[in-house]
């Protein structure tokens, strides 16, 4: 409940004008209702009118008033703030209010006491976080306000000062469960931040929820209020509430739900670009939340000790067991006899132990210490031009060739090859009277090298997924 601004006219404090006399109290009063107004669905008129007199005298008791000097000492320090429980104690005192107190209760005397109770905690401070992430789910919205009011009063009071506020869960208070004050009051807090040249960066997975209150009307200003907009992943669904607010065209739209991981789309005005988010390992150390990176006591890139002694032990086991199958081959070049029904067995056998000893040591690399170089984390191949042809082939058969080699497994998949297929056969189509419609398709693909006995298709190439993907997405 406390009061952390001296005005409300920030611009006067930038341009060195006077003030106006906007009352600080007055905001503050406003601003607890909406946050009580989460927790209690139905307030009636004469129930806010009731609030709105109750605070008046939680405050007058402190002695703040509507003088904005009120909430002032002498120094110019702030006065003692009163708190949930000095507001508890004014509803019960009246017997017109105490239905009103139920909803403080929790805060005073019951679990959450510690979030109605006077704190000591510093805000001044360059880098805040408030963390409502252990908050049950029905004090987890008037929490958000809670953190994004105080949010909104330390970033007004910062001057000229550069400010940003980051918020994961400030959609919420613009979706279906939240009201339209709350939404209202969260629209023109980020219109706010943005005059003053602040940074408001807001987030949310699921575009339906953003959407879900007065038809989107409060999403949509967000949207409208926000310069820069990344859209990563989505649904087909969630991609078209989005389409006509941010002016996607149909291929845009196709090309958000084929995304992958750390791909998206930067929308600044009319300008629409594909990009791509590659952490280095510094930044992915400080931010994974993945259960295999933390159970690691000394990080990601440090080993667990017992895991690693285990499957050490059972590499070795297979590999011993390949060398001794690899002896009694050798023993054949020293003038040995075996028949062709036994050497064929222990031919088999040797290469299935040496392949299970490489596939547990692969298991061991990517669990034991990811991200040294595993698929997913290394940086993508080179862009390369696209080349190759297509040509029709009888029978139904369109044949087309690319002239490049498809990316290994272990490396991120390039957008180049899907880009490639895209174009060589925009490309064609343009050229001929040729249009690609099926509503079953039979993809085969051979891979060529001039290497001896690479003949053939390397199964364990993931690469060749992206020629997939680009015929299913090509929309023609």
């Amino acid at each position: 409940m406390a009061i952390r601004r001296k005005s409300l006219d920030t611009y006067a404090g930038l341009k060195g004008l006077a003030s106006r006399d906007d009352s600080v109290l007055a905001d503050k009063i406003s601003r607890l209702i909406i946050w009580y107004s989460l927790q209690k669905r139905d307030l009636s008129d004469e129930d806010r009118n009731y609030l709105d007199t109750s605070l008046v005298e939680c405050y007058r008791r402190y002695g703040i008033t509507f003088d904005n000097t009120s909430v002032l000492h002498e120094d110019g320090s702030f006065r003692e703030m009163p708190v949930l429980a000095d507001w508890y104690d004014v509803l019960q005192s009246n017997a017109d209010t105490k239905h009103l107190a139920v909803v403080l209760a929790r805060y005073v005397t019951g679990s959450a006491s510690a979030m109605g109770s006077r704190n000591e905690i510093d805000l001044d401070n360059k880098y805040i976080v408030i963390d409502t992430s252990g908050m049950p789910d029905d004090l987890l919205l008037p929490g958000i306000f809670w953190a994004t009011d105080i949010a909104n009063d330390l970033i007004s009071s910062a001057g000229g000062q550069l400010s940003a506020l980051i918020s994961d869960e400030l959609w919420s208070l613009v979706g279906a469960n939240s009201n339209p004050l709350a939404a209202g009051y969260i629209q023109e807090m980020v219109k706010t931040i943005r005059g003053l040249g602040g940074i408001a960066i807001t987030s949310t997975q699921g575009m339906q929820d953003l959407f879900s209150l007065d038809n989107g009307k409060y999403g949509k200003g967000i949207l409208d209020s926000s310069r820069i907009k990344i859209v990563m992943q989505m649904e087909e669904q969630e991609a078209r509430l989005i389409q006509n607010v941010l002016n996607l065209s149909e291929e845009e739209v196709r090309q958000i739900t084929r995304f992958r991981r750390g791909e998206g789309l930067l929308c600044i005005g009319y300008n629409h670009v594909p990009i791509a988010f590659y952490a280095t390992q510094k930044e992915y150390d400080a931010i994974t939340t993945s259960p295999t990176d933390l159970l690691n006591e000394k990080g990601p890139r440090s080993m667990n000790e017992e895991r690693f002694a285990k499957e050490m032990k059972k590499i070795q086991s297979v590999v011993s067991r390949a060398l001794q199958k690899t002896n009694a081959l050798a023993a054949l070049v020293d003038g040995g006899k075996m028949s062709r029904e036994k050497l064929q067995l222990t031919l088999e056998e040797t290469a299935y132990f040496f392949e299970s000893a490489t596939l547990y040591l692969r298991e061991l690399c990517e669990t034991q210490m990811p991200g040294i170089g595993g698929y997913g984390r290394r940086d993508g191949l080179e862009f390369q031009l696209p080349s190759g042809h297509i040509e029709i082939a009888g029978a139904g058969w369109v044949h087309m060739q690319i002239d490049t080699l498809l990316p290994h497994c272990r490396y991120m998949p390039a957008t180049w090859l899907t880009d490639t297929v895209r174009q060589l056969l925009t490309a064609y189509m343009q050229r001929t009277n040729f249009r690609l419609h099926f509503k079953q398709m039979l993809l085969v693909i051979d891979e060529h090298s001039d290497v001896y006995g690479r003949h053939v298709f390397d199964q364990d190439n993931k690469g060749w997924k992206a020629v997939s993907n680009a015929l299913k997405g090509s929309g023609h």
